[in-house]
């Protein structure tokens, strides 16, 4: 099990302590405190249904989750009244609307979360959003990496209630990475065709699975440069058996340690072994952000040609309650989108109910050339969501805290410094549908209930602190070339490091010598520092994907990764 505080693994199930950070382990609370946050005016008009309609509807939701110990509070950020702080105490009633700043509904949460504190309450740390952008504001900062989307849009500020002042500042300045985070957010969104059976059967069935969802199957995809990798994240899944075995049939180059891989399998061919049982799915595949590329793609390993390997219909196909886990870049997107075009809308308005993917440009390991036989890879930002996720659901934990950990855990195995490519992926991916939502294990009842002394995460204010300067400078107009630049900044040994990338590259991972597209050095505030050489690859939308090969000052190969 890991520890809900610091994401510490403990080994003994019945530890009470964190042997790492102190935090008590014990269930002193019996139940699940949370908000459900929405605009009752706005998601009547969505979805075309009369308010008391969409209010008896979520009433009836929070009254069956109260039947298992999960207390749900309905706040209606259009007609919100709390008790002033003036002399007379008189009730404020707030009106707010979809264009309203993002901080008045922070505010809110932060409101009632002080109010239960002050009254010696539980704290209500679930916050489950319904509603799009155009229902409850989707907050956007901007990006980390000037190489990728120009911003990100990302639920995670709902989850600081617990900091005061410009909640956007702290993001974007990265100030926010020295904080805990005060709660556990999850969205579900309503996609340009959700109707309003659509909501009421996905209340339905989390209500009914709010003693757990039975996870007795699973089933894997994985682009076939990426398949030792999802193989190092997925192993739980393949050493518990969870993951079919049936695909010993297949062409061996269709599969690999019970994934499929793909193009070698495609859509509409995925419908023949897409596994519609299954209670947990992992995605390691392409996405992009492209309307006509509306679903996940693999690529050839001549790293050329990008197929279709799965689209909104397959999720359509599920059967059963189930949880996704998705590395794809732009896996989770939903604005203005509908289940045509969103696998994200797709899934949870069939049978899925908690869905963790990226709202942006995603980040993660690619394969080592070597022997067909597996070899384990170490993973690095996806792949460590989408592993602590994993392996924190199948703990009994809900979705909410297993994405709080695995979060946690990604900064704690950054080391000393969190680099840009760290901070991005702490934003950009977020958790979809109810955040209470869990499997069922003979523990998870307690597990997902214990009451967590959230903390300041990190204590050295200097961690999250660093400056990218941007090494590619033009040579028109007097300027130094890139070439003279960099040689400045390493100290002249700028050629040796480029042909040890070249080198390196090829030899480890089939990738053809090619010019760096753009060359940063990244300095941190305790000194160090470290150089990014980007390289452009080709998609098959058109827009380059990006490989990035990280060394130290001395040339040192540190780190290689790519977009998903």
């Amino acid at each position: 099990m890991y520890c809900p505080e610091c994401g510490h693994k403990i080994d003994e199930e019945y530890t009470l302590f964190c042997p790492e950070c102190g935090t008590k382990l014990g269930a002193n609370d019996t139940t699940i405190h949370g908000l459900i946050l929405t605009n009752i005016k706005y998601l009547a008009e969505k979805l075309n249904k009369d308010t008391q309609s969409i209010i008896d509807s979520i009433g009836w939701f929070i009254e069956e989750k109260k039947k298992y110990g999960v207390i749900y509070k309905l706040v209606d950020a259009n007609n919100y009244s709390y008790q002033s702080n003036n002399l007379f105490g008189i009730a404020t009633t707030k009106k707010l609307t979809p264009k309203d700043d993002l901080q008045r509904y922070i505010d809110i949460i932060r409101e009632i979360q002080d109010d239960e504190f002050r009254n010696r309450g539980n704290i209500s740390r679930y916050i489950f959003i319904i509603g799009s952008d155009d229902i409850i504001p989707v907050p956007y900062i901007k990006n980390y990496v000037s190489d990728s989307d120009p911003t990100i849009d990302t639920d995670l500020p709902y989850a600081y209630t617990n900091i005061k002042g410009d909640i956007l500042s702290m993001f974007e300045s990265k100030e926010i990475l020295r904080y805990d985070a005060q709660s556990y957010v999850g969205r579900l969104p309503i996609g340009e065709d959700t109707t309003y059976d659509d909501l009421c059967n996905y209340l339905v069935k989390a209500a009914d699975n709010s003693c757990g969802i039975p996870l007795t199957l699973a089933y894997g995809q994985t682009d076939p440069n990426w398949k030792n990798v999802s193989a190092t994240v997925s192993i739980n899944l393949f050493e518990q058996g969870l993951l079919k075995e049936t695909y010993d049939a297949m062409p061996g180059d269709c599969h690999f340690r019970r994934l499929i891989t793909s193009p070698q399998i495609t859509f509409p061919t995925t419908s023949q072994i897409f596994t519609p049982q299954a209670s947990l799915y992992y995605f390691n595949l392409h996405g992009c952000d492209e309307l006509e590329y509306r679903g996940y793609y693999g690529k050839t390993t001549n790293q050329a040609q990008c197929l279709p390997a799965l689209m909104p219909e397959n999720l359509q196909e599920c059967t059963n309650a189930n949880i996704i886990i998705s590395e794809a870049c732009y896996g989770a997107r939903f604005i203005g989108k509908d289940k045509y075009h969103s696998i994200l809308l797709a899934a949870l308005y069939t049978n899925t109910l908690a869905f963790i993917g990226s709202s942006a440009t995603a980040w993660g390991n690619i394969d080592r050339q070597g022997p067909a036989e597996y070899t384990p890879h170490q993973p690095n930002y996806a792949d460590v969501i989408a592993r602590t996720s994993m392996e924190v659901l199948q703990q009994g934990y809900s979705a909410g805290i297993a994405f709080y950990i695995a979060r946690n855990v990604m900064l704690r195995e950054c080391g000393k410094n969190i680099d840009p490519y760290t901070a991005l992926t702490f934003v950009e991916f977020n958790l979809y549908g109810d955040p209470t939502i869990q499997f069922a294990t003979p523990h998870s009842h307690e597990k997902s209930k214990r009451t967590i002394d959230h903390k300041n995460y990190f204590t050295p204010a200097t961690r999250c602190e660093y400056t990218i300067k941007n090494l590619s400078g033009k040579t028109a107009m007097g300027r130094e070339s890139i070439l003279q630049q960099v040689q400045n900044e390493v100290d002249n040994n700028i050629a040796q490091i480029q042909n040890s990338i070249h080198t390196h590259l090829y030899a480890t991972y089939g990738i053809e010598p090619r010019k760096a597209t753009s060359i940063y050095s990244i300095n941190f505030a305790d000194g160090s520092k470290k150089l990014c050489f980007n390289f452009d690859m080709p998609t098959f939308s058109g827009k380059n994907g990006t490989v990035v090969v990280t060394t130290d000052e001395s040339g040192i190969i540190t780190k290689v990764i790519s977009t998903k």
